[in-house]
């Protein structure tokens, strides 16, 4: 059995002499890496990135938007063909450099960064759409919200959890694969991210596992954002102990280090205007002297001139990119330099009579005579880079040279050892996409001697035609050729799910969690319902934070649903003032997620000067896995009327009832409800002109409620329906007899930027 091995790896080869002959062997060999038995995958080959031991290696500081001036580097670099063979990185600069990692190319992370909304994301909101229609409403009406635990207060650990940033990160890591969860040096090039460990106070330099939740780590900044919990570490943001990561690539790559530096400078007094500006400012003074540390052992420190442009400021982007792109191409001679300083090598020189290619069995040895270097005397170093440039061909799959001695020069011969020709291709496990449809993409065909380059591009062909239907988890799990017939056989292993696993969860039954996640066992993995069921989940206000984390199997993927549950007991508050009522507030005393199912009991009291209502609810907004709702509440309320006669008070009405209210309802999920209700309830009417009147009332009502409003209190899209019709009767002791109608509909279309038509009717 022969396995292609795709991509190139670095190993520590040098010249060898016997005698009067010389063999010299590349910095470039092709090889595989095969996966141990306590990772559960071996037999199987993963192939590790192609690597150069010649070429720079890039520490990415913080920075916040500033880091966005990070890409206008990469893509100088990558414009001149600068090779980069190692990136760690620090907050803002652990999620660029992780995603070029990844695969994005700085084009790509261009456009990306543009076109996402920054401020969004750092909002601990749910999406709307993604909240049952029973829980929206009186959750948005609070401004403050107090958890309690064992009836002491708590409070957040940080401003937002960031969910739709941990959701982000999730979705665009997904390009990585799944194998950076065993290591990230199988990214390409290898990566580490920087993150801070709280109960150490030392950097955590992460080199396996989520890669997301890694990016989440290194940049959640403290009070901002909550800190991470991960396999019993509390990680925050990097940029406190280690702003620029230079000592770390110095120790990992062994090459030139280039630092860029987006680090937030000093701010002068007037620029320190808000509580953010502070908390910035004071990290900024405490991580100062680490930061001039890490920048001194650099052999080259870019730094965009951004002036004081602020860490959370995502306006001017193009600008910020701009600017590391100037900044850059004004440190290319520096760069270069830096490069030959490196190939720079010396090394013994030889004289050479003749020059022989042997060893190969379907490439023309005319292919690879073009383009060598053939000086004279030639360099154990220049021999090296034919070599190289021989095996970046794509069609060798091993080789070396070797120097013999002739009278006063010697003979030079490449020995290399080529790919076999193919006779044809065949692909196993598929289910998605059939053989024909595949072969169609690739370029590689029977009859061509099997090219590494070609395969690697068709093989990013093939996961991009899995991506493109959600399917971001599907491999290439080997490539096999037959050494005897040629044939290549191209196992995919398309991401079908083994196992679902729960982690975090103390109180919330797995079933509850499980009934919003919409993949299951023996599925392939979809992003799509990976997303909506992490969307899902968060809506559900159960949890701080909710991560889904795949891990490789011999076959297949283990998924791990991991969770931090909130506070289930907590104090919310809210008021409103109008000039009818007046001001008007609500303190809600409520205990969430009764027995583990994400029941909700609450005690309400509204308090105001004509309003006043107490409440004692239970509810759930589904019943057990179903979309089935109820909501049972006791309640008393007091209401002032006012009566007026030609826009003059008149007299009042005092309103009193106390009763009952049992409601059950089908959810239509983030869409609307039916419901039906039965109300009983006693009321007594006061007023200076009369003593009281009693009346009791039992009123049976269908309601339908449709709400895709987008957001709240200004939407910008979405429509709001509303229907009921009520029936008073006296079947059940009920004094008052009547049918009551009502319904009304408005919507928001918005029209340009922040204007919006919003049409409105009622009728009843």
């Amino acid at each position: 059995m022969v396995f292609l091995s795709l991509f190139l790896i670095i190993i520590p080869l040098f010249s060898t002499a016997v005698g009067d002959t010389v063999i010299i062997n590349p910095d470039y060999e092709f090889n595989q890496l095969n996966l141990t038995d306590s990772l559960q995958i071996n037999k199987n080959v993963y192939l590790l990135p192609s690597s150069n031991k010649e070429g720079i290696a890039l520490a990415l500081s913080g920075g916040g938007a500033r880091g966005f001036a990070q890409i206008g580097v990469l893509e100088v670099l990558e414009e001149e063909k600068i090779p980069i063979k190692f990136i760690a990185g620090t907050s803002m600069g652990a999620v660029i450099g992780a995603l070029y990692c990844a695969g994005y190319s700085p084009e790509e992370l261009h456009q990306l960064v543009v076109s996402i909304n920054w401020n969004e994301l750092f909002s601990s909101a749910p999406i709307r759409s993604s909240v049952l229609v029973s829980a929206k409403g009186r959750a948005e009406k609070a401004f403050i919200k107090i958890g309690i635990d064992r009836w002491r207060p708590t409070l957040p650990r940080g401003i937002t959890s960031a969910q739709k940033l941990s959701n982000l990160l999730t979705r665009l890591c997904y390009r990585s694969e799944i194998l950076a969860t065993i290591s990230f040096d199988l990214l390409d090039p290898p990566f580490r991210a920087i993150a801070t460990d709280m109960a150490t106070g030392q950097p955590e330099v992460i080199s396996s596992g989520d890669l997301a939740e890694a990016l989440r780590a290194s940049m959640a900044f403290p009070v901002g954002f909550t800190p991470v919990f991960t396999d019993g570490r509390l990680l925050v943001d990097g940029g406190l102990v280690n702003p620029v990561p230079v000592e770390i690539c110095r120790q990992l790559s062994g090459g030139p280090v280039i630092a860029i530096n987006t680090t937030t400078p000093l701010l002068p007094l007037e620029e320190i205007t808000d509580a953010i500006d502070m908390a910035n400012q004071t990290t900024t003074v405490m991580s100062l002297p680490r930061l001039n540390n890490q920048l001194e052992q650099a052999d080259l420190v870019i730094t965009p001139r951004v002036g004081f442009h602020k860490t959370f400021d995502f306006s001017s982007i193009e600008e910020l990119i701009d600017a590391g792109r100037k900044s850059a191409l004004e440190c290319l001679p520096r760069i270069n330099a830096l490069l030959e300083e490196e190939e720079d090598r010396g090394g013994n020189t030889y004289n050479i009579a003749q020059v022989e290619i042997t060893g190969l069995k379907n490439m023309p040895s005319a292919f690879f005579k073009t383009g060598l270097v053939s000086t004279e005397p030639i360099s154990e170093h220049e021999i090296k880079n034919n070599l190289a440039k021989i095996i970046k061909s794509g069609y060798i799959k091993n080789a070396n040279a070797i120097l013999e001695r002739q009278s006063q020069k010697y003979t030079l011969t490449y020995r290399l050892k080529d790919n076999p020709r193919i006779s044809a291709l065949s692909f196993s496990g598929l289910t998605l996409f059939s053989q024909q449809t595949l072969l169609k993409i690739i370029d590689t065909k029977p009859g061509q001697v099997a090219n590494y380059n070609q395969i690697k591009d068709d093989l990013k062909k093939i996961k991009q035609l899995y991506a493109s239907s959600g399917y971001t988890l599907a491999r290439v799990k080997t490539i096999y050729i037959n050494p005897t017939n040629g044939i290549v056989t191209i196992t995919i292993d398309e991401g079908r799910i083994n196992n679902i696993y729960i982690t975090g969860n103390k109180r919330t039954k797995n079933w509850t969690i499980l009934r919003d996640f919409h993949l299951r066992p023996k599925e392939i993995f979809n992003a799509e319902k990976a997303q909506k069921s992490l969307d899902d989940l968060y809506a559900t206000g159960l949890f701080e934070t909710v991560k889904l984390i795949a891990s490789p199997c011999s076959t297949g993927i283990d998924l791990n649903i991991k969770v931090e549950e909130k506070s289930f007991d907590y104090i919310r508050a809210g008021a409103r003032y109008d000039n009818e009522y007046r001001a008007a507030g609500f303190v809600d005393l409520v205990s969430t997620n009764f027995f583990g199912a994400g029941n909700e009991f609450y005690i309400s009291g509204q308090f105001g000067e004509k309003k006043r209502s107490y409440l004692l609810n239970i509810k759930a907004d589904r019943i057990f896995k179903t979309y089935l709702t109820y909501r049972l509440s006791l309640s008393h309320h007091i209401f002032k009327r006012n009566f007026y006669i030609n826009h003059k008070f008149s007299r009042y009405l005092l309103e009193k009832s106390i009763g009952i209210e049992f409601e059950i309802g089908q959810q239509f999920p983030r869409f609307g409800k039916l419901s039906a209700v039965l109300d009983l309830m006693h009321h007594r009417y006061e007023s200076p002109d009369f003593h009281h009147h009693d009346c009791n009332r039992t009123s049976l009502s269908i309601r339908s409620l449709v709400d895709t409003f987008n957001s709240l209190p200004f939407p910008e899209t979405g429509k709001y329906h509303y229907f009921e019709l009520e029936f008073a009767t006296d079947i059940l002791g009920g004094e008052a007899i009547y049918t009551k109608f009502f319904t009304s509909l408005e919507a928001y279309y918005p029209i340009y930027k922040s204007l919006n038509f919003h049409p409105r009717a009622a009728l009843g």
